[in-house]
């Protein structure tokens, strides 16, 4: 909650509706984490290979995610996935921070 107070007292839009969309607890940031790790792979400081595979029938669990390591993996599996296990969060939060402080870029002609 402090990082949202925090980019919330920039005034920028972004910012104040990131303040009041965000729920502690709730509001885990698989996907920033994977664009910052994608931006700069050293936020990540430890990462495992795993075979992945993703429930995608309608229902309850739909989403779920099930993952092997290679001596577990079933007989049909695709490429094994690179699975971010730690990160360096003091890095990731300034990132994160002065990413969204920045002014909204004007679009280009």
């Amino acid at each position: 909650h402090a990082m949202a107070e925090q980019i919330a007292r920039s005034g920028t839009v972004l910012g104040q509706y990131w303040l009041k969309n965000y729920i502690p607890y709730i509001n885990y940031m698989w996907d920033e984490l994977a664009a910052a790790a994608w931006i700069d792979p050293s936020f990540i400081t430890a990462e495992r290979e795993y075979y992945l595979d993703v429930n995608i029938e309608r229902g309850p669990n739909y989403g779920d995610t099930l993952t092997w390591p290679e001596r577990d993996k079933p007989n049909l599996t695709g490429t094994p996935a690179h699975v971010l296990m730690d990160l360096n969060r003091e890095k990731f939060n300034q990132f994160f921070i002065n990413l969204m402080n920045s002014p909204t870029p004007k679009p280009t002609p």
